[in-house]
């Protein structure tokens, strides 16, 4: 394990045509505080929402405590400690 808590490595996500996220990647470790600040449309309620189980279906890889995680609904994302 790397030391973060919870890693999206290259998350990427598409509704039709339109590309939310491409290639973000981004980790908390233990002792942050982050903010995500955006303009509308760039894709910030779209990353907490794979996050926390909401989005099932995107590209990349999410780890939780090192291990490679996909959450198939906000219920299994609390189970591993992760609540938006």
């Amino acid at each position: 394990m790397t030391g973060a808590l919870v890693e999206l490595s290259q998350i990427g996500k598409s509704f039709g045509s339109t590309r939310a996220l491409d290639c973000v990647s981004f980790d908390v470790r233990p002792g942050e505080v982050h903010a995500l600040i955006g303009e509308n449309g760039a894709g910030k309620s779209t990353l907490i929402r794979i996050l926390s189980g909401a989005i099932s279906d995107f590209d990349g890889e999410l780890r939780v405590a090192g291990q490679s995680r996909r959450f198939a609904t906000p219920a299994h994302a609390l189970r591993a400690g992760i609540a938006a």
